[in-house]
């Protein structure tokens, strides 16, 4: 309980748990916290560590990512946290958390250096034998700290958190859709924090038919939280109305109503995006370009749109994109690289399977190629489906050209350009 479900040591002294294990075998002498705290742990800690250390030897991955982040807990202490992720040989996926330290440190690049020197050292990881990559936030100290290994490391920024800091970036440039937003959490504060407005809130909510539910508070840490804010604010304007008009509460302009309904269009495919990426049991970065793709097109259709508003909120989040994507939206090689190599998206970088299979050899063996074609924006012309994530992907050529190349003799070469003329697999497919 206590290493699976990180239960306090003090949980052996709760009077319903000794009471259980009492009942479940009388004869069974609970130990004291401290030797939990002192023993017990420590060497479940040590056990399961060496597992991981014979496990990762075993396995002996060509290459390791590494995550990485530094936060601080309800309780103000900081901490810093490493998680190795590779593929076996016969391509199964495998990570494992393998440090978890409080860091009181100043979090200057040369002791955020020093934490992930210990955790190679640690675990036995040599940098110039494994090929490394390490994904962090956008933190200056962290793009330093890696700035200074980056001939050992390869160091990526995280892209849904620059993907949440453009959405940050976003508001911050929109001074009436902040405002809209700051109002949005006045509302919500009215409500959850009186039981009394919150029963007037409950009775309209059932006399319009909706479901009883509180309304979601935006927190300034928490990704997409603004969003889910507003979504729920919207979902429940009818009683929400109603219940201020009863209270005697001002409510919002319509402007402020237009600014949330139009915060929310733009800002769906951001969220969207961001819970796809952020998934543990597969590989997000071959998505990291198509979805930069479709988030553009999106942008592109809003800002074409009638409403002023809509359009206004949709420029700058294209602006903030841009700002916060510089090199991706140019389509950095290594990002090219897995998205060729995604059966999804393989098709979306290059107008021909010949191009597909020397961009990717090149990629392979460290070479530029600038003459393939990138994906843009104004290659979509045809109208896509609002709820459909993937709609302005389908506007794209369904499949490559098909070409030959009798200088070709590379048969590394000939296996990639085999790979690409084979057929696309559907974009929901993992």
């Amino acid at each position: 309980m206590m290493g699976r479900d990180m239960q306090p040591f003090s949980v052996v002294e709760d009077r319903g748990f000794r009471e259980l294990l009492n009942e479940l075998d009388p004869r069974y002498k609970l130990p004291h916290r401290t030797t939990f705290s002192r023993t017990i742990v420590p060497d479940l800690y040590n056990t399961t560590k060496q597992k991981i250390m014979d496990k990762m030897q075993a396995d002996a991955p060509v290459s390791i990512a590494m995550t990485s982040d530094i936060w601080t807990s309800r309780a103000a202490v900081p901490y810093i946290s490493f998680t190795a992720h590779y593929l076996t040989s016969d391509f199964n996926k495998v990570n494992f958390l393998l440090d978890v330290e409080t860091f009181r440190e100043d979090h200057t690049a040369n002791n955020i250096l020093e934490k992930w020197d210990h955790v190679f050292e640690d675990y036995n990881i040599d940098c110039s034998k494994i090929k490394l990559y390490a994904v962090t936030d956008n933190a200056s100290n962290y793009r330093a700290a890696l700035g200074r290994v980056n001939q050992l490391v390869t160091g990526i920024s995280c892209f849904a958190h620059s993907l949440q800091l453009a959405v940050r970036d976003t508001i911050s440039n929109c001074p009436d859709l902040s405002a809209s937003l700051k109002s949005g959490q006045q509302i919500v504060s009215a409500f959850n924090y009186s039981s009394k407005r919150y029963e007037v809130l409950r009775k309209h909510q059932r006399q319009v038919g909706l479901t009883e539910t509180k309304l979601v508070q935006s927190v300034d840490t928490r990704w997409n939280s603004e969003y889910l804010m507003e979504e729920s604010i919207l979902k429940n304007k009818q009683a929400i109305t109603l219940a201020l008009l009863e209270l005697k509460i001002d409510g919002r302009t319509s402007g402020d109503w237009e600014y949330a309904e139009s915060y929310v269009k733009v800002m769906e495919p951001f969220f969207q995006i961001t819970n796809l990426v952020g998934g543990e049991k597969y590989c997000s970065i071959s998505t990291v370009i198509p979805m930069l793709y479709t988030i553009q097109c999106k942008l592109d259709k809003f800002k074409r749109s009638d409403s002023a508003i809509l359009s206004e909120i949709a420029t700058v989040a294209e602006a903030q994109l841009s700002k916060r994507f510089p090199e991706l939206l140019r389509n950095s090689d290594i990002h090219k690289a897995a998205t060729l190599l995604d059966p999804r998206f393989k098709n979306l970088l290059t107008a021909t399977t010949q191009d597909s299979a020397a961009l990717l050899f090149n990629r392979i063996f460290g070479e530029s190629n600038n003459s393939v074609q990138h994906i843009e924006s104004e290659n979509s012309s045809s109208e896509d489906d609002d709820d459909d994530l993937w709609g302005p992907l389908s506007a794209l050529s369904a499949s490559q050209r098909s070409t030959e190349d009798s200088e070709s003799h590379s048969p590394l070469l000939l296996e990639l350009k085999s790979y690409f003329q084979e057929m696309v697999i559907k974009r929901t497919d993992d």
